[in-house]
């Protein structure tokens, strides 16, 4: 962190106001008190997303125990119970966004009927999302301190850069699952924001259920497409693995998601086609909004997809047959 940033929080009095309120009785040292306090600092002045920072900040003094660093650690980070466990080897500035991702993840985590859920993960289905949504919160959290709102720091950093199409997301995990995410909150209307405070409710997965069905033949598919994106997600993992080669392999494998989770067939192969599935599903979403939201969100859907992709999309697709919409469309595809 760099030493004006340190002087300020210090000299803020907010530093000491921390420690206070978590009281004597944490194994938390200063230097990650600092840090901490960072945090609840940068999410105060994320005005755009409405999360009750007070109610974030009690939470947080009561369900974080130790923040402790070991060398010998596979991970960047992982969170048993309260302790945050980072690794020591990162340099200070992913160490700082390292801690803020956990703090995040630890804030949405509780438990229904004794298993642990967090964010959109309901304990079977969800973390493909969660992480989506969190890394998109990470990116909005991050530039408080450059004062960028959330839209000009999603375009600083790449996610609403022009995509040949979401298949490319194979070769960055994190920018597949920002993107898949982004477009979901394009085509069912939930603004992002808005999603983002959603991950910290725990009835934020059943908003975005009845949100996503209220769409006519969306009725009882929200399930199933939440399970596609943990097939995504498992069979990226296995592929970080030593499982990789069965996921390079023309047939595909047995995969079982986390927490013993449900057992599929999967590989890369299967991986694409469910990348394109989604895509496509999004795609019939998004044209069968109204004339005017088309028009207006197109530019940040073709960034998201690609616009070859949409351009097959339409040569294929034939109930789209408003003439001023094509027009407008094929106007917009060759700028």
């Amino acid at each position: 962190m760099k030493s004006y940033r340190e002087r300020e929080l210090n000299e803020s009095g907010l530093v000491g106001a921390v420690k206070q309120l978590f009281g004597s009785e944490k194994n938390i040292s200063d230097k990650h008190y600092l840090l901490i306090t960072d945090y609840i600092d940068c999410l105060s002045q994320l005005q755009a997303v409405k999360i009750d920072c007070f109610a974030m900040v009690r939470k947080l003094s009561k369900v974080l125990d130790k923040v402790e660093e070991v060398e010998e650690m596979g991970l960047p980070s992982q969170t048993i119970g309260g302790t945050i466990i980072l690794n020591s080897k990162l340099n200070e500035t992913l160490k700082r966004e390292t801690l803020f991702f956990e703090l995040t993840k630890l804030l949405q985590t509780y438990k229904c009927k004794g298993v642990e859920q967090c964010g959109f993960y309901n304990g079977r289905t969800g973390l493909f999302f969660t992480d989506g949504i969190n890394n998109i919160f990470m990116k909005a959290l991050l530039a408080t301190e450059r004062h960028l709102d959330l839209k000009q720091s999603l375009l600083k950093q790449g996610l609403l850069k022009e995509s040949c199409c979401l298949t490319d997301g194979v070769k960055n995990k994190e920018q597949l699952k920002e993107r898949v995410v982004y477009l979901y909150s394009l085509v069912t209307r939930i603004p992002i924001t808005e999603m983002i405070n959603l991950a910290f409710k725990q009835n934020g997965r059943e908003i975005l259920k009845k949100r996503f069905e209220l769409i006519p033949w969306n009725d009882g598919m929200f399930e199933t497409m939440m399970l596609n994106l943990e097939k995504i997600y498992t069979i990226e993992n296995l592929g970080e693995s030593a499982y990789r080669y069965k996921m390079e392999a023309v047939l595909p494998s047995r995969c079982q998601m986390r927490n013993d989770g449900p057992i599929f067939k999967g590989n890369f192969q299967e991986q694409v086609e469910l990348i394109n599935k989604i895509q496509t599903d999004y795609l019939d979403m998004f044209f069968a909004c109204d004339y005017d939201y088309i028009i207006k969100n197109y530019q940040e859907v073709s960034s998201l997809m690609g616009k070859s992709v949409i351009k097959e999309y339409l040569a294929k697709d034939k109930t789209i047959k408003e003439p001023e919409l094509t027009k407008q469309l094929v106007l917009k595809q060759n700028n």
